[in-house]
């Protein structure tokens, strides 16, 4: 009888051993994922950080600290309909961080939901008064957005792709604009933050082989069975990353950019020829009178990328001039621990503005203006 108890006491200490192990190791497996997720996330990779978040959210909805990285890594990404349904879970969280008032408002803007996106830049004022952005926002006009609406005519373009198409300036007797598209040859590098290429500034010499086309109808007419030039992959099949450009990687809205295939065809679009483009980031330019363009980059100059004192490359600005276009200098007013970039120049490219994140704006990237001296130099902005 003895024996049987001290058998059934050993058995049961046996077993809650086991539910004590079992129970710290799905807890350092725990520990181990969000660690994981915030070093993807803290490095900027948002995908990666996305995709490392998902699982975590799954066993464990009401982990606050996983739930504000995905909801801002998705707002990074520009998938505003995910950051609102993560932001709205956020907002009703207490203790609630302003700032999760301020990231749902402008993620239901880009989604055109204004009202509602109105009433929350209202609660952002109402907890941070000192913001003036705030206060901008949440007394914006709605009906004002639609006010001239009569007097311009938006069409989407021959240009576009399937990648980020922007920052268009008029160049020679042509255009000078800035596109991450799906380049014709493959590339190792990759932009981690979303999985895209790095952009690169391209030209069309003559703006009259811009058209204004109907997308849809493009798309359409190039998935349909009965055409085979533009399939999305070899065999039609869902795609894999088989069938990227981008080496062991891909992002599924550039894959085989079958828009760019299409719209290119009759185009002379080409890459910016001269010292400009690089293997990072080179984008957004405005022109001076003399031929010379200032564009934005990555931090990356004379073959070196450095970084801010906490690990992220910032964006600088730099002039790229001579008859070739091929010498570069950096803007005098280029910081290591901010980004400049976003240039646009007056007619005779004396008045400079631009974009920055630099200490003493208003919050987060404000425009700066500086002007150019009789010696060529740049006031302090």
């Amino acid at each position: 009888m003895m024996n049987s108890t001290i058998y059934k006491t050993l058995f049961t200490l046996y077993l809650l051993s086991l539910l004590t192990i079992n129970s710290v190791v799905a807890q350092n497996k725990k520990e181990a994922d969000l660690t994981r997720a915030t070093a993807e996330f803290k490095s900027l990779r948002y995908v990666s950080a996305i995709k490392e978040l998902s699982p975590i959210l799954k066993t464990d909805t009401a982990n606050v600290k996983a739930q504000e990285m995905i909801a801002y890594s998705y707002k990074m990404i520009k998938n505003y309909e995910e950051a609102m349904y993560w932001y709205e879970k956020l907002t009703k969280q207490l203790p609630v961080k302003p700032e999760w008032f301020l990231y749902y408002a402008e993620a239901l803007a880009n989604n055109q939901q204004y009202e509602h996106s109105e009433a929350l830049y209202r609660k952002y004022y109402s907890l941070i008064p000192t913001d003036k952005r705030a206060a901008a926002f949440s007394t914006s006009n709605l009906d004002g957005l639609n006010k001239n609406s009569g007097n311009w005519k938006v069409g989407f373009t021959n240009l576009n792709s399937q990648g980020s198409d922007y920052s268009p300036i008029f160049y020679n007797d042509g255009l000078l604009f800035t596109s991450n598209r799906a380049g014709k040859r493959f590339s190792r590098r990759i932009f981690q933050w979303d999985n895209t290429p790095f952009s690169n500034l391209y030209t069309i010499p003559t703006l009259k082989e811009i058209k204004v086309i109907d997308p849809d109808s493009l798309m359409s007419i190039a998935g349909s069975k009965n055409n085979k030039n533009y399939r999305f992959n070899d065999d039609d099949t869902a795609p894999t990353s088989n069938d990227t450009k981008t080496i062991g990687n891909y992002n599924t809205s550039l894959e085989r950019d079958t828009m760019a295939l299409l719209l290119e065809k009759g185009l002379n679009i080409s890459l910016l020829k001269g010292a400009l483009n690089s293997k990072f980031h080179d984008g957004s330019a405005a022109i001076f009178p003399d031929g010379s363009i200032i564009f934005t980059r990555n931090n990356y100059y004379k073959g070196t990328a450095r970084s801010s004192k906490d690990g992220v490359n910032k964006l600088k600005m730099y002039t790229v001039s001579g008859n070739d276009l091929g010498r570069i200098t950096e803007f005098p007013y280029n910081s290591d621990e901010y980004s400049t970039g976003h240039p646009t120049l007056n007619v005779d490219g004396t008045i400079l503005i631009f974009a920055s994140d630099k200490p003493g704006g208003y919050g987060g990237s404000d425009l700066y203006y500086c002007v150019r001296s009789g010696n060529g130099q740049w006031t302090r902005p």
